[in-house]
C-alpha cells in the first residue's frame, strides 16, 4: 500500500495526460488519424467490443495508454461533438442502465485486482458514499444511484465527464438520428452482443466492409475474447475481486429492491423505454 501512495501521484499525472492526448485525437484530429471509435458509457461492455474488432480486423487496440500511429480502435466515454462525422467508423454500445449501476458500484466501491493497481477512483468513491458495509450493495444500491444521476466531479478529477448513463446515451442517440445520411454510427447492444456474439460482430464487419466475411475468423475471434476463455469462469460464475466480475445481463434483478428501481426510474425510466428495455414505467412495481 505504502508503494501504491508513493506512485499514485505519478500515476495520476500520466494518467491525465494519456486522456488528454486521447481526447484530443478524437475531438481534434479525426478525418487526419485514422482510426474506429468504440464509445460507450462506463461498465459498458467497451473493452470487450474493442477486443472483438480489434482481433477481426487485426488492428491495434491501445488501452490506457497513448494513441498509436497507424489505424486503430480507440475506446472511451466519449460524447458527440462537432467533428464526431469525420471519424471513420462509431460504435456506441449500450447497455441496460440497471446493470450497469450494478457493474459500476463493484467496480469503484469494492476492492478488485483492476482498482488496487489504479485506487483513485475507489478512494474517490469512497469518500463520498460513506456506507457502513460497502459489501451490502443491496441496501446501498438507492443512494448510490442518486449519486450516479445527481454528482458531478470537479475538473480535476474528471477533466472530460460523460455525465450519467441516461444524458450520455440521449446525447449518442440524438447524434444517431442527426447523422443518418452520414452512416458513420451504428448502436450496439451489450445484450445482443452477449447473446449472439458471433451474429453481432458479423454485422458489424458487413458493416465495415464490403468483402466476404471470414467466418472461420469470426469464430476464432469470439472464442479468444469469450468471457470463459478470459475469466477461466463459466458466465454467471461471480468472481468479485476481477474486473471480469460475472458475464451475464439481468443481474440487476439480484440486487435492486424497490427503492433502487423507483430512484433509478425517476432519472432514467423514459430513456430505458427509449432503448427498448422496458415497454413502460410499471416495470418498478414487480420489483419487491
Amino acid at each position: 500500500m505504502a508503494k501504491e501512495m508513493i506512485n499514485s501521484p505519478l500515476l495520476i499525472l500520466k494518467n491525465k495526460i494519456i486522456n488528454g492526448t486521447r481526447l484530443m485525437l478524437v475531438h481534434k484530429l479525426p478525418g487526419i488519424v485514422p482510426f474506429f471509435m468504440v464509445t460507450e458509457y462506463p461498465k459498458s461492455g467497451g473493452t470487450w467490443l474493442g477486443q472483438l474488432l480489434s482481433g477481426y480486423f487485426n488492428i491495434q487496440f491501445p488501452q490506457n495508454t497513448f494513441p498509436k500511429v497507424g489505424m486503430s480502435i480507440v475506446h472511451g466515454h466519449y460524447l458527440p461533438s462537432g467533428t464526431s462525422e469525420k471519424i471513420k467508423k462509431i460504435f456506441w454500445l449500450v447497455r441496460d442502465g440497471r446493470d450497469v449501476m450494478v457493474s459500476s458500484y463493484y467496480y469503484f466501491l469494492i476492492p478488485n485486482r483492476e482498482n488496487r493497481q489504479n485506487p483513485k477512483d475507489m478512494k474517490y468513491y469512497r469518500s463520498r458514499l460513506r456506507f457502513k458495509d460497502f459489501e451490502n450493495i443491496r441496501e446501498n444500491l438507492p443512494e448510490y444511484i442518486e449519486f450516479c444521476f445527481t454528482h458531478k466531479p470537479s475538473l480535476f478529477n474528471r477533466f472530460a465527464f460523460e455525465g450519467n448513463w441516461s444524458s450520455f446515451n440521449k446525447k449518442w442517440h440524438d447524434y444517431e438520428l442527426k447523422h443518418e445520411a452520414e452512416g458513420n454510427i451504428m448502436k450496439i447492444s451489450y445484450e445482443s452482443l452477449l447473446n449472439d456474439t458471433g451474429k453481432e460482430l458479423a454485422r458489424m464487419v458487413r458493416w465495415v466492409t464490403d468483402e466476404k466475411i471470414d467466418l472461420k475468423r469470426i469464430g476464432e475471434v469470439v472464442v479468444r475474447y469469450g468471457f470463459e476463455a478470459q475469466s477461466g469462469r463459466k458466465p454467471g460464475i461471480e468472481d468479485k475481486n476481477s474486473f471480469l466480475r460475472k458475464g451475464i445481463s439481468g443481474d440487476w434483478e439480484n440486487k435492486f429492491s424497490r427503492e433502487a428501481a423507483e430512484i433509478f426510474d425517476h432519472y432514467a425510466g423514459e430513456m430505458l423505454i427509449e432503448e427498448g428495455y422496458e415497454k413502460n414505467r410499471e416495470w418498478t412495481k414487480g420489483i419487491k
